[in-house]
């Protein structure tokens, strides 16, 4: 028995295109910066540096920090975000049982995000603020993290998760709920 053919998108050209219908966009994200960072390039904010292409924590500093042209180190992308206020992740905890569960659930967003960042440097909290009405707003520098933190309360505290991503930007918004 033969397999079905897959289906196949043709440029208007009518040759065939590799991977049509799939939506990739250039960049992802706006913060990363274009090209390739030299190994050993450290934030001057956190001291994260760039190891084997991406940024770590170096617990030790075996890697020389490499000069750039402005006679600095190069800001991450997370320190970027929080420089300029502009959150991956926008999380909302809202319900009675916000107000009424309050110290355990500040605690559990902090052991998260702390657990998050010690392995991922480019996810970090940039604020935990109360909203109008009661209830929780958490913005973090990376989209895993709010998701991972959504997941944390719906495991921890049961409620209601809803996730949603913007078309057409690097955000996420998770959306909590418990009365």
């Amino acid at each position: 028995m033969s397999r079905p053919a897959k289906a196949q998108a043709h440029h208007p050209t009518g040759s065939r295109v590799h991977g049509a219908g799939v939506l990739r966009e250039e960049r992802h994200d706006p913060y990363r910066p274009i090209g390739h960072l030299e190994d050993g390039t450290t934030c001057p904010d956190c001291h994260a540096q760039v190891r084997r292409g991406a940024w770590r924590w170096v617990a030790a500093p075996d890697l020389p920090q490499v000069a750039h042209p402005e006679g600095r180190g190069r800001r991450c992308p997370a320190c970027e975000r929080i420089r300029v206020h502009d959150p991956a992740g926008l999380v909302t905890l809202e319900g009675d049982y916000v107000e009424r569960h309050l110290p355990s659930l500040l605690s559990l967003v902090r052991h998260e995000a702390q657990r998050q960042t010690a392995d991922h440097p480019m996810e970090r909290l940039m604020t935990v603020e109360p909203i109008a009405g009661g209830g929780l707003q958490v913005s973090t520098t990376g989209l895993h993290l709010a998701r991972a933190l959504g997941h944390a309360l719906e495991r921890a505290h049961r409620g209601r998760l809803q996730t949603r991503y913007s078309p057409g930007e690097l955000r996420v918004r998770i959306h909590w709920q418990r009365d």
